[in-house]
């Protein structure tokens, strides 16, 4: 283990074969390749790569369930409620199924390519015959 003077965090070496051809660390920023040539990640890319990282399921897909079985009252109450912490009024008026897209909790099933309730969002906004 090294630890990166600078920033003061612990960096565990990971074996070669581990590392992803297609990422490296370089001066702290992460970058990737595409099939057109080496990029910065954007923030949604490294959102995107902390969250496949994760071992929780909590944001695994799940089929038949649509935002009818979201209790949008408590929703609608969470966007007020963020909007107020983040300064973001127009989250307010916002599309509820895009607001819960662009933080994760509505996502792509890498199998069939739809988007799809987590089981995040039906534990913090399911209507209670789902759950119980």
């Amino acid at each position: 283990m090294q630890k990166n003077v600078e920033n003061e965090h612990e960096v565990h070496k990971c074996a070669k074969k581990k590392i992803p051809n297609d990422m490296w660390l370089t001066n702290s920023i992460f970058a990737n390749t595409s099939g057109e040539g080496d990029r910065r990640a954007s923030e949604s890319d490294l959102k995107a790569i902390i969250q496949s990282a994760s071992l929780d399921d909590s944001y695994d897909t799940l089929d038949n369930f649509s935002m009818a079985d979201l209790n949008l009252i408590d929703l609608q109450n969470y966007k007020v409620l963020y909007s107020q912490v983040n300064d973001e009024p127009e989250v307010i008026s916002a599309d509820n199924e895009q607001f819960l897209i662009d933080h994760g909790l509505v996502r792509i099933d890498r199998r069939d390519g739809k988007y799809k309730l987590s089981k995040a969002v039906l534990l913090l906004f399911g209507k209670y015959k789902f759950y119980s």
